[in-house]
C-alpha cells in the first residue's frame, strides 16, 4: 500500500494517536457519500471501533456540531467543513 496522496497537504494531516494509532486525521474536512453506516456518536474512538469492525471501511467522519459519525468505503468530493473531522486508515490515499 502506498502512503498519503500528494493531493493532501502535510499541513492537513495530524497523527491520530492513542487508540486511533491506525489512523491519520485531516481536520475540518468532509467526504460526503460512500457511507457504510452512521452511528450516534462523535467520539472518534468509538467511531474507529465501528470502522475497524467493517472490512470495507477505509475512513470515518465525525461531526463537531452533532453526535454523529459515518464510516465510509471511499473518499470522494473533498469538502472543507469546520463541523467535520475525517480520520483515514494509514495507507489509504485520500483525494
Amino acid at each position: 500500500l502506498s502512503d498519503w496522496s500528494s493531493d493532501v497537504c502535510s499541513s492537513d494531516l495530524a497523527p491520530a494517536g492513542g487508540p486511533l494509532d491506525g489512523y491519520m486525521a485531516p481536520v475540518n474536512i468532509d467526504y460526503p457519500y460512500n457511507d457504510l453506516g452512521n452511528f450516534p456518536t462523535s467520539d472518534p474512538t468509538q467511531c474507529a471501533q465501528k470502522c475497524n469492525d467493517n472490512a470495507q471501511c477505509k475512513l470515518f467522519v465525525t461531526a463537531n456540531d452533532s453526535q454523529n459519525c459515518w464510516i465510509k468505503s471511499d473518499a470522494q468530493n473533498k469538502t472543507p467543513s469546520a463541523a467535520r473531522n475525517t480520520y483515514a486508515k494509514k495507507g489509504f490515499n485520500l483525494p
